[in-house]
C-alpha cells in the first residue's frame, strides 16, 4: 500500500480548507475595522495567569525554527534507514516550501505586529509563520504515516496533528505577537501547500515505490 493511499482523496478537501482559511484571513485583514482581531485579544487578557503564560510561551517556542528543525530530524533519520526518500521529500518541501511562502508574504504585506506583545518577535505579523509551518507539518507527516499507524490508533493520531496546528497558533494570539486573521492566514498557507505538495508528489510516482 502506497503511503498516500487511500488517504490521498484527504487531500482535495485540505487544499480547499487552507485556501478559505487564507481567504477568511485576508478579509479580516483587509476590513476596516478589524473587529475579530480586535475583539478576542480583549477576551484573551481576561483568561491571562502565570501559568497560562509560561504554557503559551513554551508551545510557541515549541513551534519556532529551532524545535522544527530538530523534529524533521527525528523524522528524517528513520525514514533514510527505511530509505523512503520520498517521504522525506514530501515532508521538506511541505514543510520548508511553507516557511518560505509564509515569509515571503509577510514581507509583501508588511503588517504591523500588535501592540504590547508578550514575548519578543521580530518582523512583520501576516501570515503567522508558526502557524503555517505547524500545519504543513501535521499535513505531511499524515501523509507520510498515516497507514502505518494501527487502525485503532488512527484517530488519537490524526487528532494530534489536528490539535498541533491549533495550539501553536492559539498560543501566537495569546502572548499577542500575532493577530487572529494572522493565524487563520498562516493555518491556511501551511494546509493548502503541504496538501498541493503531497498530491503532486504522489501523482509523480505510483504511490508505492517507497511505502
Amino acid at each position: 500500500m502506497g503511503i498516500f493511499e487511500p488517504g490521498s482523496k484527504a487531500f482535495v478537501p485540505m487544499a480547499a480548507a487552507g485556501l478559505l482559511l487564507i481567504a477568511v484571513g485576508t478579509l479580516e485583514f483587509l476590513q476596516e475595522p478589524n473587529r475579530v482581531d480586535q475583539a478576542v485579544p480583549a477576551v484573551v487578557a481576561q483568561w491571562r495567569t502565570p501559568v497560562l503564560d509560561r504554557a503559551m510561551a513554551i508551545l510557541t517556542h515549541a513551534g519556532g525554527l529551532f524545535a522544527t528543525l530538530l523534529l524533521l530530524g527525528v523524522v528524517a533519520a528513520p525514514l533514510y534507514l527505511r530509505k523512503r526518500i520520498r517521504a522525506i521529500l514530501v515532508v521538506f518541501v511541505s514543510v520548508f516550501g511553507a516557511a518560505a511562502l509564509a515569509s515571503t508574504i509577510k514581507e509583501l504585506v508588511g503588517r504591523a505586529r500588535p501592540p504590547a506583545p508578550l514575548m519578543e518577535a521580530g518582523g512583520y505579523a501576516f501570515p503567522s509563520w508558526h502557524a503555517a509551518v505547524s500545519a504543513a507539518l501535521a499535513v505531511s507527516l499524515f501523509a507520510v504515516f498515516y497507514h502505518r499507524v494501527a487502525p485503532r490508533l488512527r484517530p488519537l493520531f490524526v487528532s494530534g496533528l489536528l490539535g498541533w496546528p491549533l495550539l501553536v497558533g492559539a498560543s501566537r494570539i495569546y502572548l499577542q505577537v500575532h493577530w487572529v486573521s494572522d493565524v487563520l492566514a498562516g493555518w491556511g498557507v501551511g494546509l493548502a501547500w503541504a496538501a498541493l505538495a503531497a498530491m503532486i508528489l504522489r501523482e509523480k510516482g505510483d504511490g508505492h515505490g517507497d511505502a
